[in-house]
């Protein structure tokens, strides 16, 4: 009954579109996408193909009725919805979406391009390009932007299709500005949405260990400590972690990565943004410990991780990070990263950030990518 119940207020939900979509240069693959790639192709050159059918087109759904019945609808409205917008690109910022990677071979006309979105703690995610027969025969694209080398090696080794080291979309959109000031301040990135993964408490168990250590040791060096939370509101984070005067960041509209540059120092577990702030340069300290065993992640309140810089087979501690929760290594690689001169942190940085994340200011490669191809 509940089931049921779901699936009609799905159903209510759906806004139903009687006009024609329009052709244009280029079709955002889902709805979701289309904010974050507004930043690199126009907007009144886009349409958008929503495919969590949040919005279904009634003429492309007639027409698939009228050309290919019931059969494989879901494929088949996807299908007619692009031969109907004839785009030169269609994009993708989905990239765990299998279901993007097989349109190619079916209709492909278009110039097929994902793009990296985030950083993933899924198990799903690191199997989507393994070498399984059914994905080796049906996935095609033409090219995918991924944020590091190792990604890029790890996918190579299966596909053909081309692989552009890119970074970050959004890193790239945001200007460095080396010359700014840095605050007698830390910066803490959390990740807390304990919800998501069915737990009860807010603020998970291993960023509160990392964060109480964290407080110490700014304690011991007279730093302001800031915290930039996920979506979890400043009560609970006063409710879970230690006591004291540290700082609550209020984003508001603001975009994540306007709080970046201004910090001398910033510590994260595992986080898109935190290796995004390792790109441009900024000192930083990552402790990734954690798991992506369900039962263990639940059980332990935890919020699932994967080692330093995967799929890279990096050492467990490094210059400035460590896979294990030991207050004592954690506490020197704080005092290691703090101490680096600019010069050794430059050394450092650039024998391993290239590896898991590259900058690439104003996104010139991708808009290279799609210049040349609309030719």
């Amino acid at each position: 009954m509940i089931k049921v119940l779901s699936i009609i207020r799905k159903i209510i939900s759906i806004r139903w579109t009687f006009i024609k979509p329009e052709k244009k240069t280029f079709l955002i693959y889902n709805g979701v996408s289309a904010n974050f790639l507004y930043k690199i192709i126009l907007k009144e050159e886009s349409e958008i193909l929503y495919v969590r059918y949040e919005r279904i087109n009634l003429f492309i759904l007639f027409l698939t009725f009228w050309k290919n019945g019931l059969k494989n609808l879901k494929i088949n409205y996807k299908i007619n919805y692009i031969k109907h917008v004839n785009p030169k690109f269609v994009i993708n910022y989905i990239d765990n979406d299998p279901s993007f990677y097989q349109l190619k071979n079916i209709y492909p006309d278009p110039c097929y391009i994902s793009i990296q979105a985030g950083m993933r703690t899924s198990k799903e995610y690191y199997t989507l390009f393994d070498n399984k027969p059914s994905n080796l025969k049906s996935f095609n694209i033409d090219h995918l932007f991924v944020f590091g080398n190792s990604i890029k090696e790890k996918i190579q080794k299966n596909f053909k299709f081309n692989i552009i080291v890119a970074g970050s979309v959004l890193n790239n959109c945001q200007p460095k500005n080396d010359n700014i000031k840095k605050n007698n301040s830390v910066l803490y990135i959390s990740q807390s949405r304990m919800k998501e993964y069915k737990i009860q408490r807010e603020v998970a168990k291993n960023e509160v260990a990392v964060f109480n250590i964290l407080y110490n040791f700014c304690k011991t060096k007279d730093l302001e400590l800031f915290i930039l939370p996920k979506d979890v509101l400043e009560e609970h984070y006063r409710k879970d972690l230690v006591e004291g005067n540290w700082k609550y960041i209020n984003k508001d509209n603001n975009s994540s990565h306007s709080f970046l540059d201004n910090h001398k120092m910033i510590v994260f577990l595992y986080s898109t943004l935190g290796y995004e702030a390792l790109a441009r340069g900024i000192k930083c300290a990552c402790f990734p410990y954690g798991s992506l065993d369900d039962n263990w992640v639940k059980s332990n309140e935890i919020l699932p991780v994967i080692p330093f810089g995967y799929p890279k087979n990096f050492m467990n501690t490094g210059p400035f990070w460590t896979n294990e929760m030991n207050k004592d290594l954690i506490t020197k690689t704080l005092h290691n990263v703090y101490n680096f001169s600019e010069e050794e942190w430059i050394d450092i940085k650039q024998k391993i950030v290239p590896e898991i994340m590259h900058y690439d200011p104003g996104n010139s490669l991708i808009k290279n990518i799609l210049k040349s191809n609309q030719k």
